[in-house]
């Protein structure tokens, strides 16, 4: 068949129809067939086209998707749990997690107190141990013998004599033993002392009792005074008259040389 060609436009009032359009058909204009936008393609849809979206082939058409992977993107086809880790899965939207626990391989994570759980630790090495007590850190027991404790020097824990009971000095008293010593004047007392052997003085001249008012001498029997007399304070009678005497008090009088006793409110001579 031979080829008609027009030099001059060709106007067509009903349809025009051709195997092939040959030829720069971009001013065809009513032609069945044509398309200016890509969903009039057959085998495309742009529906929820988002922007930085692509055009990806699902098997069946040409469909709308997220470049970065999202919405079909990407080439991962499983998320497998490896060691340590549970989840994973092969489609939605999928979760992995630690596998943490106490029992046989579990990872151990630290409790709400920032502390490990209660774990066998039978198996760890270069851990040192505080079985003893030398094994801890601020704690050291060399040259210890039996009877000290343990007292803090200042940096460290270290042993040292029992001053209590053992040994050791508190000020200038001393106690070793069952012995107490003073280098000072004076120990005072501010409770109840009870002596359950003899109390003896060594001190050279004459030993002093002191009260601040009267002083007792209590026994179950008798008071005795033993291997030395006893002697009475002396006083004069202005002196003796001065006193706030009791019923009962006795003294020697040195004005009158005679040994007084106050009875029923009065001063009588006892010889």
């Amino acid at each position: 068949m031979a080829t008609t060609n027009f030099e001059q436009n060709v106007k067509v009032t009903g349809d025009l129809t051709a195997t092939n359009y040959i030829g720069n058909g971009s001013q065809l204009t009513g032609v069945s067939g044509s398309a200016s936008k890509l969903d009039e393609l057959t085998d495309v849809s742009t529906a929820g086209v988002q922007s930085g979206y692509i055009l990806k082939y699902n098997g069946t058409s040409w469909t709308t998707a997220d470049e970065s992977g999202g919405a079909g993107g990407g080439d991962v086809t499983a998320v497998n749990a490896g060691t340590g880790i549970t989840g994973g899965g092969v489609s939605g939207n999928l979760t992995i997690n630690v596998d943490v626990g106490t029992s046989a391989n579990k990872i151990v994570q630290l409790d709400s107190n920032a502390k490990l759980p209660a774990v066998d630790g039978s198996a760890l090495t270069n851990v040192i141990s505080s079985a003893a007590m030398n094994n801890l850190t601020d704690v050291s027991t060399a040259g210890v013998t039996s009877g000290q404790v343990l007292k803090y020097n200042g940096t460290s824990w270290a042993a040292a004599d029992d001053s209590i009971s053992g040994g050791g000095a508190l000020g200038d008293i001393t106690v070793s033993g069952s012995t107490l010593s003073s280098s000072g004047a004076t120990i005072t007392l501010d409770d109840n002392v009870v002596v359950s052997g003899t109390l003896t003085s060594s001190q050279a001249g004459a030993p002093i009792f002191t009260s601040a008012s009267t002083l007792t001498l209590q026994a179950t029997t008798r008071t005795t005074i033993a291997n030395t007399p006893i002697k009475l304070a002396s006083f004069t009678t202005t002196d003796r008259n001065a006193l706030t005497s009791a019923d009962g008090d006795m003294i020697y009088n040195k004005t009158t040389n005679k040994f007084q006793g106050f009875a029923n409110g009065a001063w009588v001579d006892l010889h």
